[in-house]
């Protein structure tokens, strides 16, 4: 019998070791942005080194190297690009096909690194087996799109950053539409929505997660044409958020019955909110159980008029509201008594988890236990297997 090196293991382990590896949970149960980042890069060295040490361990550790590269860094993603699309007299002594390999790909760290011509070809060769992608701001324009729709097994696309003035949004929802499989979307905010005509094509059926931002136009927001099958709609990095704008938005007869969480980020710019401004849509959302916004707009949305009915919403998470001087929060004299009455017997009365920031009760002189005790008292008759499928908690907690 032949020898077996000291390095032999059977297969079976090698697999084990290398997806353990590949699991960012090896490297902390919580990662921050930035350590999830440096755990990234842990990783691609150590499968990396786990490749060198022989033909039978390489065999098993190259798929899970290529599976999601980390390439934010220029000269990485040099190398990356080189290797995955090589020169013309190199490609015939490529034997592995390492493009099927790739599943997520996050070019949105890229500025200057790359070109159009290099993420096109970056999307073929990645386009059977492409999950995730995350395109960059100044290297994606009509032939990136182009080859973008080749990737029909994709999931998640990230176009966020896309700031390419030539590219037009029916340009971007038509190539969507071939994307079979979406389920999530964000659209660049430097590229305005529009109309749409119907040779555009349609919208995915799958696609049930979408992001806007950038200046939206209110009056379009209205007659938008929203995917059919949105059950979660974010903006982000919106610049003119409004309490009509956001009436206009949630309007859309397919939200009132599908629409479950909605969440205005930190970074839109609503510190000039009219409070004198208000609008009762969220109480035509049926399905809507999970809310996220700066508390610069809870007056406007939630705290309204007396009798108003309890809304369906299970989870509130307030966030600060960013103004220009700092963190803003609106001014009024009865806001604790509006907040309590709320909670009893008003569009609150339905709510098993808050969340606000710390500034926030120190603000408004809020008491933390006694809003603890207004939220969990709506758990009496609530199971345990409903609490978990909410997937937030219960009762008040304060943001770290």
């Amino acid at each position: 019998m032949a020898s077996m090196g000291f390095n032999y293991f059977p297969t079976e382990v090698l697999i084990i070791i290398a997806e353990y590896v590949y699991d960012l949970k090896t490297y902390g149960d919580s990662l921050t942005h930035n350590r999830r980042e440096d755990a990234k890069l842990i990783r691609q060295s150590t499968l990396f080194n786990f490749c060198l040490v022989c033909h039978q361990w390489y065999s098993v550790g190259i798929e899970p190297l290529y599976r999601e590269p980390s390439v934010a860094n220029g000269n990485r993603f040099m190398k990356f690009t080189k290797t995955l699309c090589p020169p013309t007299k190199a490609r015939n002594k490529t034997k592995s096909d390492l493009g099927s390999m790739v599943h997520v790909l996050n070019l949105g760290q890229l500025v200057h690194q790359s070109s159009n011509s290099v993420t096109a070809r970056l999307l073929n060769k990645a386009s059977e087996n492409l999950v995730n992608f995350t395109a960059p701001r100044v290297s994606f324009s009509l032939n990136a799109l182009a080859s973008l729709t080749k990737c029909r097994n994709l999931k998640y696309l990230d176009l966020s950053r896309v700031g390419d003035s030539s590219l037009s949004f029916p340009q971007l929802k038509k190539a969507v539409s071939k994307l079979t499989s979406l389920r999530s979307l964000s659209l660049p905010i430097y590229i305005p929505l529009t109309r749409t005509l119907p040779t555009t094509g349609t919208w995915p059926s799958s696609l049930t997660r979408l992001k806007i931002g950038g200046r939206l136009d209110p009056q379009l927001m209205e007659y938008f044409d929203w995917p059919p099958n949105v059950t979660e709609l974010i903006l982000s990095n919106c610049k003119n958020v409004t309490v009509s704008l956001i009436n206009n938005v949630l309007l859309n007869d397919n939200f009132q019955y599908s629409l479950t969480d909605f969440t205005v980020e930190t970074d839109c710019n609503v510190d000039k909110v009219d409070l004198d401004e208000s609008t009762s849509i969220l109480s035509e959302l049926d399905a809507l159980e999970h809310i996220k916004m700066p508390v610069g707009l809870i007056w406007s949305l939630l705290m309204l008029e007396d009798g108003m009915p309890a809304l369906s919403i299970r989870s509130l998470i307030l966030t600060e509201t960013i103004g220009p001087y700092g963190v803003q929060y609106p001014i009024h004299h009865n806001f604790c008594d509006a907040v309590t009455k709320s909670l009893e017997s008003g569009p609150l009365s339905n709510l098993w988890f808050f969340q606000a920031p710390h500034s926030f009760l120190k603000h408004y002189g809020v008491d933390p236990i006694k809003l603890d005790e207004l939220v969990t008292s709506h758990l009496d008759d609530v199971d345990d297997k409903e609490l978990d499928e909410l997937g937030t908690g219960f009762g008040f907690q304060v943001q770290k």
